[in-house]
């Protein structure tokens, strides 16, 4: 699935990553897909919990090029 919208989050630390995906996230439309660029290792266990955890759906956690690509559903 193609991200609409993508918030680059490298080189910050769990949970401020994750207040700058969930804030992307109250902004956009329901069923839009949003790419979080992060390279906190935490953050590929942390962020999708936290997203799952306020309803979201996690389609992807992939590693790629030195960061991690996450790709969640609102």
């Amino acid at each position: 699935m193609t991200a609409q919208f993508t918030v680059d989050a490298r080189g910050l630390k769990c949970p401020v990553n994750w207040a700058r995906a969930k804030t992307a996230l109250e902004a956009l439309p329901a069923r839009a897909c949003l790419e979080v660029l992060v390279d906190d290792p935490r953050s590929e266990r942390d962020l999708p919990a936290a997203a799952e955890a306020e309803g979201h759906v996690v389609l992807a956690v992939e590693r790629a090029g030195g960061h991690i690509r996450i790709l969640i559903e609102k």
